[in-house]
């Protein structure tokens, strides 16, 4: 599953820093390979093209 953000055309793990966007602008998708494959980028505070668990899911 990949959370992408219409109005700034990036997509980001669960679980990002990044500041919470608005309802309207969120897309959900089936995962990160789709959100590329529809124009989005990798956001660049959690690196949402990188292999590995959501953010929630790691340790400290």
């Amino acid at each position: 599953m990949a959370y992408a953000v219409a109005s700034t055309g990036i997509h980001c793990r669960a679980g990002c820093p990044a500041r919470v966007c608005l309802h309207e602008n969120l897309r959900i998708l089936d995962s990160r390979a789709a959100a590329e494959a529809t124009g989005f980028r990798a956001c660049k505070r959690c690196g949402g093209a990188k292999d590995g668990p959501p953010l929630a899911l790691q340790g400290p």
